[in-house]
């Protein structure tokens, strides 16, 4: 089962990865500085809530709840990036990216 968990998670973030910057260049212009800007939302999270997990799992002694949590919030992000437009706020993009991270 975690082989299967294993390689979901790495669809969706190979999917995250390659649909952020053709989403920022593709529907709103911008160049691929600007693109690698923007996409620091999500880099910018995954390292601290990274750490601060694993200090959870190592005082909980339990790996399982982060995980889920993790799953619940990576796939409400995502879902939340099919609302994205061309027009849309940076609130809106950095938000789910945060969510999503």
């Amino acid at each position: 089962m975690s082989y299967i968990a294993t390689r979901a998670q790495d669809e969706t973030l190979t999917s995250r990865t390659v649909y952020l910057p053709v989403y920022f260049q593709g529907c709103i212009g911008d160049t691929p500085i600007q693109t690698s800007a923007k996409v620091l939302a999500t880099v910018l999270v995954c390292a601290p809530v990274s750490f601060v997990c694993g200090i959870a799992v190592q005082k909980m002694q339990r790996y399982r709840p982060a995980n889920y949590v993790g799953w619940i919030l990576m796939l409400i992000g995502l879902g939340r990036f099919s609302l994205l437009k061309a027009d849309s706020p940076t609130a809106m993009w950095a938000g789910f990216q945060v969510v999503t991270a």
